[in-house]
């Protein structure tokens, strides 16, 4: 390739210096600037397109985004599957409330905490008195100097979850070094100590060593052992306080526990006792919690607001009839696609169930502009009364008769309301699996596969295909022939438009697709501008080089011309 450097309007072609335009009189530089721009034009014109598809790459990105944050927000309306996928279903988030106590803020007398795994009911209680740990009095002394008692005591907690310990005193201990020795076997024995200064008197200061029970309700065993400190009164045991268990009453049974925090009588619920009231019965109501689920309702309409808000951004024409700048997506039919899907599921009635079954039932509705809006007080008397209703709207939900068979997972749409599973064995292929009796959303019999289901250890996956195509279920039981009865299958709109959206947003979806194809026409068309660019910088040295060339002839035909003319005048000047 030549090597050509530009100074002004001299340059180097192949090594020789060459001007340009100086014999012609032509703007060389500028000629050939100008048509090289022309052959880059094809690059500039695929460089737009190249920043358009960048545009559609962002704005496909929010799409997703805007779609993923409605996701979230549905999921735990959704009855999320899986083992711990009750974790995130907020129709299973509990709140306690307390009531009673005629004369003491209940809060005061007892806190309740509560989980998923409590049961919504309403119970009475009453705490008649608080667990406490035992305290005594184990010695005295007038100052800190050496006491000159001697013996072995064995110290410990009367349980099985502490070992009793000898504890050796010496004639140099003082009361704070016998302190010290039965803080060092505190963690095997259960008993702390500690010195208290009882006078204010520093002349006369006295002392006093106290043990106490590091757990309430058990007794502390205390003997000698060796010598007679205990016995003969030097080390003797003085109470304080003696170990006492809580005892209350649970809509009216009398429970007697060790210790204040008691969370064994009922699963997922937690009593931490506080004070006793043995006169005040308290009100306990373990509910949803109702605050809640409005909260997610809210926060799903809020972020299909905002999908529909991006959509119409994208569908912006301006007053002269071109079409926004900010509208990289406008007429995609991917988007046109995915609001026809949304909008179908938000508008349609939940099959199967009784009563409530829309959105618009429970006070979401679409306005003029087509946003969500919710009707708080029909929202509010909705979830008040017909809570289990409002479950239906949104949540996957099914029945079985046997505890051995769980749902692992519901993707996609179904349309089904139940059918028989008989279950003979395991084998891979599911011909050991058989269903019967399939109905519809609308109760009609289904036709189809007998063995609609292959299995992978004890998991049934529903078959490409069949009315269970997405559904997994886990079967624990015998597989003897069993014959399990499923009913109340429905799918409410959380469940089934968080699964529209996860076909549109996952690796294989509408959306990624769109994008990953974007990003591949990008990558070609780079390509495409490096090799217009390359032939352009090629056709740019050969202009160089031949007008290079052309100035060269020019300057030796005027070198020559001029020599003849001085040959000339020098002939005639000899005449």
């Amino acid at each position: 390739m030549d090597s050509i450097t530009g100074i002004g309007t001299l340059g180097l072609v192949n090594g020789s210096a060459t001007f340009f335009g100086g014999q012609s009189g032509i703007d060389t530089q500028a000629l050939i600037e100008s048509l090289v721009q022309a052959k880059q034009l094809p690059a500039v014109r695929i460089e737009s397109r190249v920043t358009a598809n960048e545009a559609k790459i962002s704005a496909f990105n929010d799409l997703k985004s805007k779609l993923t944050a409605t996701q979230t927000a549905l999921n735990g309306l959704r009855n999320p599957p899986g083992f711990f996928g009750g974790q995130d279903n907020v129709f299973l988030a509990r709140s306690v409330y307390l009531s009673g106590g005629t004369s003491v803020d209940p809060t005061s007398i007892v806190a309740v905490a509560v989980d998923g795994e409590a049961a919504v009911g309403n119970f009475d209680l009453t705490v008649n008195r608080l667990a406490k740990a035992e305290k005594f009095t184990g010695a005295t002394a007038a100052d800190t100097a050496a006491l000159g008692y001697a013996g072995t005591i064995s110290v410990g907690l009367a349980s099985a979850d502490y070992t009793a310990t000898d504890v050796i005193i010496d004639a140099g201990d003082s009361i704070l070094d016998i302190r010290d020795k039965f803080n060092a076997v505190a963690d095997a024995t259960g008993v702390s100590a500690s010195v208290i200064q009882t006078s204010a008197n520093p002349a006369a200061p006295n002392y006093e060593l106290v043990l106490s029970g590091t757990e309430t309700g058990i007794a502390i065993d205390y003997s000698d052992v060796a010598g007679t400190l205990i016995s003969g009164g030097d080390m003797a045991k003085s109470p304080l306080q003696t170990a006492e268990t809580a005892q209350i009453v649970l809509n009216g049974v009398n429970v007697e526990r060790t210790g204040n925090e008691i969370d064994d009588l009922l699963d997922g619920v937690t009593f931490t006792l506080l004070r006793e009231e043995p006169a005040e019965k308290l009100a306990v109501e373990v509910g949803t919690d109702l605050n809640d689920v409005k909260d997610k309702i809210v926060e799903f309409v809020n972020a299909y607001n905002e999908f529909r808000a991006f959509v119409e951004s994208q569908q912006v024409v301006g007053e002269d009839g071109e079409v926004g700048s900010s509208a990289a997506l406008f007429g995609n039919g991917t988007v046109r696609t995915t609001m026809d899907a949304v909008a179908t599921e938000l508008a349609r009635s939940v099959a199967g169930v009784a009563g409530l079954s829309t959105l618009a039932d429970i006070g979401v509705t679409f306005d003029n502009s087509n946003r969500l809006v919710v009707d708080d007080v029909k929202l509010d008397d909705a979830l008040l009364t017909n809570l289990d209703q409002v479950r239906d709207i949104f949540e996957f939900r099914l029945s079985s008769s046997s505890s051995e068979l769980q749902v692992l997972d519901h993707a996609g749409s179904f349309d089904l309301s139940g059918f028989d599973l008989q279950v003979n064995s395991l084998a891979a292929d599911g011909s050991g699996i058989t269903v019967s009796n399939v109905l519809d959303s609308n109760g009609s019999p289904v036709s189809g596969d007998a063995n609609p289901f292959t299995v992978d250890g004890t998991t049934l996956i529903g078959k490409a295909g069949t009315a269970f195509e997405g559904l997994k279920l886990v079967y624990t039981g015998a597989a003897a022939g069993e014959t399990v009865s499923v009913t109340g299958v429905s799918q409410g709109i959380a469940d089934s438009l968080y699964n529209v959206l996860d076909g549109l947003t996952q690796i294989d979806g509408a959306i990624t697709q769109e994008t990953l194809s974007l990003d591949a026409r990008n990558t070609d068309l780079a390509e495409d501008i490096a090799r217009i660019e390359q032939r352009a910088e090629d056709f740019r040295l050969f202009l160089i080089a031949r007008f290079a060339a052309l100035e060269q002839a020019l300057a030796a035909s005027s070198s020559l011309m001029d020599q003849v003319k001085a040959t000339a005048d020098s002939l005639s000047g000899d005449n």
